[in-house]
């Protein structure tokens, strides 16, 4: 992952700054500190989930005409099904699997 890909180009008493979302996990300045280095986290958005749903997106998956779903974050995926809930969709889950899924790690994947 991102803690690997940085490994050799970091060295003990460097500062790292991690611009995160709110609901960051703590997994990535924890390894960090571990080796060394001093983390300065800055919350640089919010995930909130917006009040102004789109129809047409909804209709897209509804006509099976989305071909790749990607999720940038777990978030993004109990978001998503929140949201289509919400629409009411009874089972937001089935209605995705028509779609190719892009997980940007195995934990949003697992979620």
């Amino acid at each position: 992952g991102l803690l690997d890909s940085l490994h050799e180009g970091l060295l003990p008493g460097q500062r790292v700054l991690l611009p995160r979302g709110d609901l960051a996990r703590e997994v990535l300045p924890r390894e960090l500190a571990l080796r060394g280095l001093v983390t300065v986290e800055i919350d640089v958005y919010e995930t909130v989930i917006e009040d102004d749903q789109d129809e047409d997106v909804l209709q897209l998956l509804i006509k099976r005409k989305v071909d790749v779903i990607t999720f940038a974050s777990s978030s993004t995926v109990t978001n998503l099904i929140t949201v289509m809930q919400r629409m009411g969709v009874d089972n937001p889950v089935d209605l995705l699997q028509s779609a190719d899924i892009a997980c940007i790690g195995p934990l949003t994947a697992k979620t």
